[in-house]
């Protein structure tokens, strides 16, 4: 994909007919996580992320706009760690008191 903040990889299974391969599974890894912005067929004309690591399944970005979903799926990861680092620093100030 163009124009995007990272490399993106696209993981997408294509029928051997199938002339016009546009992808509908894009994964960037980050340092170490699988990062997942795809398409679903439950989930018409959206992007959905999933990054399992960090337990985000399917969630929808609504949009259809790849770059859109891409600065939404890294606003809600970012959004999802910090809760993770808040948590982090609680337990050691419980433990190295």
């Amino acid at each position: 994909m163009e124009n995007t903040k990272l490399l993106w990889t696209d993981e997408t299974s294509y029928a051997q007919g199938d002339k016009e391969r546009i992808p509908r599974i894009l994964v960037t890894p980050i340092n170490g996580f699988k990062i997942k912005i795809h398409r679903h067929i439950h989930y018409p004309d959206t992007w959905l992320l999933t990054a399992h690591d960090i337990g985000i399944n399917d969630r929808d970005l609504k949009t259809d706009d790849f770059e859109q979903a891409e600065d939404r799926a890294l606003r809600s990861i970012f959004s999802r760690l910090e809760k993770y680092v808040g948590a982090r620093d609680a337990l050691k100030e419980v433990l190295y008191q």
